[in-house]
Formats: structure tokens, C-alpha cells, sequence
């Protein structure tokens, strides 16, 4: 299991950072006079449930550029 959460983290961290990319340029939440701990966990929770949908066509991270790529 250890192993399995190891080599998915990569996968994981990249949609938690697109995330709260997501959330600090929400114009509601990019106020000052929300908390960044809010903003931090709403997007850690928002991460949470998009990661399972997430799907890798071959099974494996191969690489970050097709996460990165337009094209997938």
C-alpha cells in the first residue's frame, strides 16, 4: 500500500497544485481577508475528490508532460 501511495504522489501533488492555483485566483477567495489556511485546505479537500477520477491511460506516471501538455 505504502508502495502504491509512493508512486501515485507525483500524480497526486500535481492536481493539488492546480487546485490552489485554482482557489488563490477565485475572486471570492483571493481576498486578503480569507485565510490562507482556508484556502489551503479547500483546495487539499478539492484535490481529495478530483484525484480518484483522475486517469492515467497506461497505468504508470511516465512524466509530467502529459499532465502538462494540451494534448494529454
Amino acid at each position: 500500500m505504502l508502495e502504491q501511495m509512493v508512486s501515485q504522489a507525483p500524480v497526486f501533488l500535481l492536481v493539488a497544485a492546480r487546485c490552489f492555483a485554482l482557489i488563490m485566483t477565485l475572486p471570492l477567495f483571493s481576498a486578503r481577508t480569507v485565510p490562507r489556511a482556508a484556502k489551503v485546505a479547500l483546495a487539499g479537500y478539492l484535490a481529495f475528490f478530483i484525484y480518484p477520477r483522475v486517469s492515467l491511460d497506461s497505468g504508470t506516471f511516465a512524466s509530467y508532460a502529459s499532465f502538462i501538455s494540451p494534448d494529454g
